[in-house]
């Protein structure tokens, strides 16, 4: 959960355009961007994510590599 203060007429003026940009790059496709430090980046966390995730499956295919060659008489 966030907690957002409330913006001053000036922030919100200042913020309307990245708003703007934000929801039409959203639009095209692009996916996990929020707005940070008055500039549109990918939100750090899902990459984290995938890149971590990434990492789970080549494990689980190297255990999977490991599982069926001990079946089959090979070691490594």
């Amino acid at each position: 959960m966030f907690v957002h203060q409330d913006l001053t007429p000036k922030q919100r003026e200042t913020r309307k355009p990245l708003v703007a940009e934000l929801k039409l790059r959203k639009a095209n496709g692009e996916k996990d961007l929020t707005i940070f430090n008055g500039k549109i980046v990918q939100n750090r966390e899902s990459a984290s994510i995938r890149r971590n995730w990434c990492v789970f499956m080549s494990m689980q295919e190297i255990l999977l590599i490991n599982l069926s060659s001990s079946r089959h008489g090979f070691m490594h």
